[in-house]
């Protein structure tokens, strides 16, 4: 059953469709785009405007010497206190006061003193993420004191990725019919004055108080937009603002001037070496979680947002890539393709990349251009075994035109008594331009043909076939000059811009003389036995056939003795080419001629043949190469 090449392109742009369809809409390969992601961020650098906020961090100095963790809430009830005498605006605390301390007194009425703490709370929570993920429990809280004498609380759960990788956290948690806000999102609500009780949730975003609009994942998942490294942020250790409020307490010149932290957001949180509090981050590998918590609160506040690519458009880009991919393999050569390939590819990760800075839209690079790729060399493969068969089924025409065309050639090689004649042909492709052709013209005369057709391949094939048909009609009635001249007229009018060399000679037994006439051919080479000496003889050559119609060549005589020996040969015989673009020459086809030339002719033939092989070997044969050794018995 034969199906036709419409069904399989039909078939093939279907299957590319569905590929590329489901795998684009699940987003199979998330995982790979992650890295990229975070090579956006590290190229984007640090942001230049960030919100007025500030860490303090509870670092490995702050441990050493106030004691080992946890510290003691007196210190905590310190700090509020330094922190509401200089006016800032919010305390967030990234810690948990959840076991009872002899101070915790003094740390809830510092609460209440200071009226804009807020604190953490944790809860467990599923794998699968929503725009109101729901949870069972808590796993870290706060004492109800202190809970009752801060000013808001939210919980500060994470979503690692695969690699482990903070790049995401839930806005809600629904808490026994409750919505917990993101601890950092209810800081900043407050500060922008929104109200989280009126919030809307639609598939890829959260909507609250009909002011704010919050971007979600596919997975109902809040991006955090990293502001840059650890350290983009204002960072202040815990124990310096303790010391330089004491030492401000007692009328002296203070460290850390705290009036520089009015009016800012204060982050407290564990940032010492060694402990649970450290995260991997898209930007680093040790990333404090009170960073974290620092960079959603930043985000919200500024309103600088990771977008996530909408799943039609994902379709859609990686649909208009795929094909593309296709087409270009199609279209254009392998490697012009590649190289609009290469342009495209380029061309898409800067578009990538300038969305992600500008505006915050995360566009998946691996799998869009996984398609391109992916296609294109779907593509390119089709096409290359398309191009093989055509290959395949034209090496066979040609193999049938070389069995035409060996076929024009002397099959049976019948000498006459008088002399000996070997042949060599070796075409430099499939088919040849050069011929030869043996003519026994009466009792005691015989004819031996030789031309060369101008150009290689078919072209030339098939005006040897019309030449040597030519010659075969007009050889036994004419003389070499007559034939060359009626060869030539006939050519002509056929010929457009090709030529064919050509040289005709004639043995005549009884007078032991050859008549040569030449149009425009190599000249021969004859061997005297008698002096043993080696002439090259250029016969008056005319024109070559098929350029001027008028043309008249002239026949040229010579004698010959009992073991002369008569080399005719095209120009592919001496200017056979070696690696060093070297021409085989005249030289050396009379120095192989001079050694050999005592020897049996069919020896002779070969050792001719193998030195302008050895000599080539290595080159490209640009030429047919072909030679006609005849030998005189008498």
């Amino acid at each position: 059953m034969k199906i036709s090449i419409t069904y399989w392109k039909k078939a093939l742009f279907l299957s590319i469709f569905l590929v590329v369809l489901i795998a684009s809409w699940k987003d199979a390969f998330y995982s790979y785009e992650l890295p990229l992601l975070d090579l956006r961020f590290r190229l984007r650098g640090r942001f230049h405007r960030l919100a007025p906020l500030a860490i303090i961090e509870i670092d490995n100095a702050t441990l050493q010497s106030l004691g080992t963790w946890p510290i003691k809430r007196n210190f905590y009830a310190l700090l509020l206190k330094a922190l509401h005498k200089v006016g800032v605006r919010a305390v967030v605390f990234d810690i948990f006061f959840s076991e009872p301390t002899r101070y915790d007194l003094a740390l809830s009425q510092a609460m209440k003193d200071n009226a804009k703490v807020y604190l953490p709370l944790v809860f467990e929570v599923g794998r699968s993420a929503a725009p109101l993920a729901s949870a069972q429990r808590i796993i870290a809280g706060e004492r109800k004191e202190f809970l009752s004498a801060a000013l808001g609380v939210g919980h500060i759960n994470t979503y690692a990725d695969r690699d482990g990788k903070i790049r995401a956290v839930p806005l809600f948690i629904r808490y026994k019919n409750k919505m917990i806000p993101q601890l950092s999102l209810k800081v900043a609500a407050d500060l922008l004055s929104l109200r989280l009780q009126n919030v809307r949730a639609k598939k890829d975003h959260l909507v609250i108080d009909n002011k704010l609009i919050l971007p979600l994942d596919e997975k109902g998942r809040f991006i955090i937009n990293y502001a840059g490294e650890w350290g983009t942020f204002v960072h202040f250790s815990f124990l310096d603002i303790l010391k330089s409020y004491q030492i401000k307490l007692a009328g002296e010149k203070p460290q850390i001037d705290l009036r520089c932290l009015k009016d800012k957001v204060c982050f407290v949180g564990l940032t010492a070496s060694g402990t649970t509090d450290i995260r991997a981050t898209p930007l680093n590998r040790n990333y404090p979680q009170v960073g974290v918590l620092a960079n959603v609160f930043n985000s919200i506040y500024l309103g600088r947002f990771i977008k996530d690519e909408p799943k039609v458009l994902r379709v859609v880009v990686s649909l208009v890539l795929a094909l593309l991919g296709l087409f270009f393999s199609l279209r254009f050569s392998l490697a012009k393709g590649l190289g609009y390939l290469v342009g495209l590819f380029f061309l898409y990760i800067f578009s990538a990349f300038l969305l992600f800075v500008k505006f915050g839209i995360w566009l998946r690079i691996f799998l869009p251009l996984g398609f391109f790729f992916v296609f294109y060399l779907i593509g390119a493969i089709w096409r290359t075994s398309q191009e093989i068969k055509r290959r395949q089924m034209l090496e066979k025409e040609l193999e049938i035109a070389r069995n035409i065309q060996k076929s024009f050639l002397p099959q049976e090689k019948k000498n006459p008594p008088s002399l000996e004649v070997e042949a060599f042909f070796q075409p430099a492709r499939f088919v040849a331009g050069d011929l030869y052709d043996f003519y026994p013209l009466g009792e005691s005369r015989y004819g031996i043909f030789i031309a060369d057709v101008s150009g290689k391949g078919v072209p030339a094939a098939l005006i040897m076939a019309q030449t040597v048909t030519l010659f075969r009609l007009l050889a036994s009635e004419f003389s070499p000059a007559e034939v060359l001249e009626k060869i030539n007229r006939q050519l002509c009018k056929m010929l457009k811009g090709k030529f064919v060399t050509a040289l005709y000679l004639v043995y005549d037994a009884s007078s032991k003389r050859i008549t040569v006439c030449s149009a425009g051919h190599a000249p021969l080479a004859i061997y005297r036995a008698s002096k043993k000496e080696i002439e090259f003889i250029d016969p008056n050559a005319g024109p070559p056939l098929g350029i001027l119609s008028s043309v008249t060549y002239a026949d040229f005589s010579l004698s010959t003795e009992k073991g002369d020996v008569v080399v005719l040969y095209t120009d592919g015989v001496t200017e056979a080419r070696n690696r060093k673009r070297e021409d085989f020459g005249e030289e050396r086809l009379t120095k192989v001629l001079r050694v050999n030339a005592e020897t049996p002719l069919g020896e002779l033939r070969d050792k001719i043949s193998q030195e302008i092989l050895g000599f080539s070997q290595g080159a490209k044969q640009h030429d047919d190469i072909t030679f006609i050794l005849i030998k005189f018995l008498r």
